[in-house]
């Protein structure tokens, strides 16, 4: 997942070191549970305080308490990203954020981790009541960031990967400072990995 500053989405900047902020992760279903893994390192990494409420795909995970705990948690937040579960039933810790957020006036965003995500919130569907109020839209290409936009009309929609995928394609050897040394390349360049 490349990570962005989202100075265009709330007007701070979360993923810039110096600005200590507090984020909220929440999601069900196991890929966007282990992509905001990855987000909540990196993050932390930083300087951030995350809280992560991800049911990593078991259903069970989410009853009641931690129902009330994501209420908790994302009226805490200063930003708060939520996945889009494959289901409305499976939706509902997503959900549950969703609505405090917006009660909140907290800012708010969603993740598609795949193909398509961002139809979850298409009229009828059960993100919908929400796609308004989104303040931004992370999308795995800037295909869908661009389809996404037509859903999410007010949100800025930002294509970012998905870090998983990446893991699959390449498992990291070194980390990129690590990398970045080896190859004596300083943050100001650009690298670029071309295989074959």
């Amino acid at each position: 997942m490349v990570l962005v500053s989202n100075r265009r989405i709330t007007g701070k900047s979360i993923f810039e070191k110096g600005d200590e902020m507090r984020v909220a992760l929440v999601a069900q279903d196991i890929a966007p549970s282990l992509a905001f893994e990855f987000l909540s390192r990196e993050l932390k990494r930083q300087g951030h305080q995350v809280e992560n409420m991800l049911g990593k795909g078991q259903p069970q995970t989410f009853h009641q308490i931690w129902l009330k705990e994501i209420g908790t948690v994302v009226t805490n937040a200063d930003i708060v990203l939520i996945g889009m579960s494959s289901s409305a039933k499976l939706s509902e810790p997503e959900l549950a954020a969703c609505e405090t957020a917006v009660a909140a006036g907290k800012p708010f965003g969603f993740y598609g981790d795949t193909f398509g995500c961002h139809q979850r919130a298409a009229m009828g569907a059960w993100f919908e009541p929400y796609a308004a109020a989104a303040k931004f839209f992370l999308a795995i290409n800037q295909e869908e960031a661009a389809s996404a936009q037509t859903i999410f009309e007010q949100a800025t929609c930002i294509a970012v990967g998905n870090p998983l995928w990446e893991e699959f394609a390449l498992p990291p050897q070194h980390s990129r400072d690590e990398v970045r040394q080896l190859l004596g390349a300083d943050n100001k360049q650009v690298v670029i990995l071309a295989p074959g």
